[in-house]
């Protein structure tokens, strides 16, 4: 019975894959069961949380740095899978669960999804529409000048600085919607980045789009803050995108390699998108090992935006990063 239905497996497999040159829907099935076994290996088998707890003091470069850049952390929106699962399991659960597992399954023959690379939520799109308006309506106050001049250059108004996401559709989708006033006037691209993919088993942290490929968010053009002429391909830089998170790979070895690639831009600051464990971790990591600071323990809000300088040096030959612990300040929103 067992080698039966493995051949009535193969034969479907072997059908569907030959279908799937003449049929987009047969290709976006094949597409769907491809991803699922993905996302199968990374829910059991995910290393992305594993690492040494043992990590070198970021205070033995004090004093030692050879580079620094501001990081302006800015988390994304709430979305479709926190809608459903941060929500409360009381009654309201289940008629939650119920629409998004038929919104699921009618989008099983697009290359869409409501739980893999889980898209911003219509609150998630609110929360980035409110950026806007404290972008937007900022003004300077009496002993804010640090808070002052990060806005400012949030808003592209001064200094030089990059706009770059996680490759996850939320974060792109709230730094597209919260910073359109910059970007429509800019014309930047924002960059997108796989090391700053969310650090997490669940589905919801794994990227519909491949290597270099555009992220699907057609949703975003029917938002009347979004320019009516919105393509992907003028809106995002895909060069440094790597697809996927590795399944036996793990969240320090992305956070190194994002820190060491920010601390060789020739800009001043790097505006982030991105996710709120990563952002959690990456200060527990970064930040030296007798700070305390509720960036370690704590998410950022949904939106909310952290700016903080890193610093990079070598101690015995071993290249090392440092978040000043003085540098870091709250921009909007803050911590749960």
């Amino acid at each position: 019975g067992m080698w039966f239905l493995a051949g009535v497996a193969t034969a479907s497999m072997a059908a569907l894959y030959v279908l799937s040159f003449f049929s987009t829907i047969a290709a976006n099935v094949l597409w769907r069961w491809r991803l699922s076994l993905t996302c199968f290996l990374h829910f059991f088998f995910s290393s992305d949380k594993s690492w040494s707890s043992k990590l070198p003091d970021p205070d033995l470069i004090q004093g030692k740095a050879q580079s620094s850049v501001r990081i302006v952390f800015m988390r994304h929106g709430e979305s479709e899978w926190n809608q459903v699962f941060n929500k409360g399991f009381g009654p309201s659960f289940v008629v939650r669960l119920v629409r998004a597992l038929i919104l699921e399954i009618l989008s099983s023959v697009k290359r869409h999804s409501v739980f893999i690379d889980s898209p911003l939520s219509l609150e998630g799109v609110q929360q980035a529409h409110d950026v806007i308006g404290f972008l937007d309506t900022y003004k300077p106050t009496v002993g804010s000048a640090s808070t002052d001049e990060i806005v400012s250059v949030i808003r592209g108004d001064r200094g030089r600085s990059v706009v770059v996401s996680s490759n996850l559709r939320r974060a792109i989708e709230t730094c597209t919607i919260a910073l359109v006033s910059r970007l429509r006037r800019s014309k930047e691209k924002i960059q997108i980045l796989s090391s700053l993919q969310e650090i997490s088993r669940n589905v919801d942290t794994l990227a519909l789009a491949g290597p270099r490929e555009l992220p699907e968010v057609s949703a975003l053009s029917k938002l009347p803050i979004i320019p009516s002429d919105f393509k992907a391909r003028d809106a995002y830089d895909v060069t440094r995108c790597a697809g996927n998170k590795p399944v036996r790979g793990n969240g320090l070895q992305r956070m190194r390699a994002f820190a060491h690639w920010a601390t060789e831009q020739d800009v001043d600051t790097i505006i982030v998108s991105g996710h709120s464990l990563y952002f959690r971790y990456f200060f527990k990591t970064f930040l030296p090992h007798t700070y305390n600071h509720a960036a370690k323990t704590r998410k950022m809000v949904n939106c909310g935006m952290v700016s903080f300088v890193l610093e990079r040096g070598q101690h015995n030959s071993e290249t090392l990063f440092r978040i000043q612990p003085e540098s870091v300040t709250t921009v909007y929103g803050g911590f749960m």
